[in-house]
C-alpha cells in the first residue's frame, strides 16, 4: 500500500437541491472542473451527485484553486470546500498498468483525473474540514464560510478521522484558516458586474477592457476595485498561493493589474 503526504480537495455546491435544473448545474461544474485542471494541473473529478475531489501540488495551489472555482461558478451556483494535508494512501491501483498507482505522480499528467481508490488522514482531514464548514454556515456570524483547511496528524503520522495536529502545519493551518475568514466574507458580498470586474483582472484583462466589455466607464472600475474589496481580494489570494511554491504567483490572480492602471483611471476623471 503505497502512502504519500498530499494536499486533497474536497468540495461540494452550496444548497444544490435547490437548483431549479440539476442538470445544468452537473453541466456547468464539470465544464468548471475541467478548466481548473487545465488552468492548475489539478485533477479534480466528479465523484458522487454535486461532491468532486482532487489532489493539488502544494497547499497554495489548492488555495487559489477552490477561489478560483467560486468567482467562477458565482452568482449561478456557489461552493464551499474542505482542503486536507496528510499522507494519502493508495488502495487499489488503476486497471491501466501504465497509469501511475502514485498520486505524486500526477504532476507529470496535469490536468488528468486519475481512476485510483484513495484513504488517509489527508482525505480524512479535508472531509472534516467540509464538514465544518458546512456546520459553520448554520451559524449567524459565520454564514458566508466556504473554505476551510485542516491538518492531519502531520505527513508521516498514521493519524486518524478527526485528528488535527501536525506542530508547524497546525500553526499554518490556524493562520491560513484566518486569512480565509476574510476572504469568505469579501466574496460573498461581490455583486454580479463586481465578480465580472474579478473574473477579468484573474484571466489577465487591463481595466479598460473590463471597462469596455461592460460598458463602463474607466472610473467605474477602479472605484469598484478600491470600494468592493476586489484589490484585497487578488492580494490575498496572490499571497496564499505562494505557500508552498512560487510558481502560482501573483500573475495568475490579477492583482498585478491594480495600481498603474487604478491611478491611470481616477486621472482620467472619468464618471461611472
Amino acid at each position: 500500500m503505497k502512502t504519500n503526504a498530499s494536499f486533497v480537495v474536497i468540495g461540494d455546491v452550496v444548497a444544490s437541491r435547490a437548483a431549479a435544473d440539476r442538470v445544468l448545474l452537473h453541466q456547468v461544474l464539470s465544464e468548471t472542473l475541467a478548466a481548473a485542471n487545465e488552468r492548475f494541473g489539478s485533477d479534480l473529478r466528479i465523484t458522487v451527485g454535486d461532491e468532486y475531489q482532487g489532489h493539488c501540488q502544494t497547499l497554495g495551489q489548492a488555495l487559489g484553486l477552490v477561489w478560483w472555482l467560486r468567482i467562477q461558478l458565482r452568482p449561478r451556483f456557489d461552493v464551499r470546500h474542505g482542503i486536507g494535508v496528510g499522507e494519502v494512501h493508495a488502495l487499489a491501483v488503476p486497471a491501466d498498468p501504465s497509469a501511475p498507482s502514485d498520486p505524486s505522480a500526477r504532476s507529470e499528467e496535469p490536468g488528468q483525473p486519475v481512476d485510483l481508490t484513495e484513504d488517509g488522514p489527508g482525505w480524512w482531514a479535508a472531509r472534516e474540514a467540509l464538514e465544518q464548514v458546512a456546520a459553520e454556515q448554520r451559524r449567524a456570524r459565520s454564514r458566508h464560510r466556504r473554505d476551510r483547511l485542516a491538518v492531519a496528524a502531520g505527513p508521516g503520522s498514521s493519524g486518524g478521522p478527526g485528528s488535527c495536529g501536525g506542530g508547524a502545519w497546525s500553526a499554518v493551518a490556524m493562520a491560513v484558516n484566518s486569512a480565509l475568514v476574510g476572504r469568505d466574507e469579501l466574496t460573498a458580498h461581490l455583486s454580479a458586474r463586481d465578480l465580472a470586474i474579478v473574473r477579468g483582472l484573474v484571466a489577465g484583462e487591463s481595466q479598460r477592457a473590463i471597462a469596455e466589455r461592460l460598458s463602463i466607464s474607466g472610473s467605474a472600475v477602479s472605484q469598484r476595485i478600491r470600494n468592493q474589496g476586489i484589490g484585497t481580494l487578488l492580494e490575498m489570494t496572490a499571497q496564499l498561493t505562494r505557500i508552498g511554491s512560487e510558481r502560482f504567483g501573483s500573475e495568475r490572480f490579477g492583482s498585478e493589474r491594480i495600481g498603474s492602471e487604478q491611478d491611470t483611471a481616477d486621472q482620467e476623471g472619468m464618471t461611472p
